[in-house]
């Protein structure tokens, strides 16, 4: 049996505007090993690096960036999901642009604007198929334009953003403790 011991710092981070208390388990296991637990509103995120160099776990934290540490504490969140509202957005900036270059007239252009406002609801490119407005979406985006509307229904995934805010609020925390620790050590 190999028994190892490691240091393990708990930190709590209150008083983030917009977020819960965040809860973070900082697990030194040896020199460039190390595992990070937050926690924040029944959510939990975990994550084991093996080579961090010479860093502790605050420090190799500290230093990621958010899309790396995402990829590593929940990779199951993809990066965009649909977006009605986000579709319907860019499909009106699409019909202004055709407007302005005289690709349509102000009539056309009116009633397409007023259908793309009516696909808010949809809720994947499958609904927007079986939608009355495929022959605005045909002369909008092309004879394939299931295709083209792909770039402009995504948004950024909601669990994703929500993710990378607890990790700012973290790295700061960090952050802070690491200014704190090294301005007592010179004091």
């Amino acid at each position: 049996m190999k028994i190892e011991t490691g240091t393990v710092s708990l930190v709590r981070i209150t008083d983030v505007k917009g977020l819960d208390p965040i809860r973070v388990t900082l697990d030194d296991i040896g020199p460039g090993k190390g595992r990070i637990n937050i926690e924040c509103y029944g959510q939990a995120w975990a994550s084991y690096w093996g080579g961090m160099g010479g860093k502790t776990i605050a420090q190799f934290f500290a230093s990621c960036d958010n899309c790396y540490l995402i990829s590593n504490l929940a990779e199951h969140i993809d990066r965009t999901v649909f977006s009605g509202e986000q579709f319907v957005e860019r499909c009106q900036k699409r019909i202004c642009k055709m407007r302005r270059s005289r690709e349509l007239d102000s009539e056309k252009a009116r009633e397409y604007f007023d259908d793309a406002d009516d696909l808010t609801w949809c809720e994947g490119t499958d609904a927007l198929v079986n939608t009355v407005s495929k022959d605005f979406l045909h002369d909008i985006y092309g004879a394939e334009w299931w295709y083209g509307t792909d770039e402009d229904s995504q948004a950024q995934h909601p669990q994703r953003a929500y993710l990378s805010r607890i990790i700012d609020a973290v790295r700061a925390a960090l952050q802070t403790l690491a200014a704190a620790k090294e301005g007592a050590q010179q004091g």
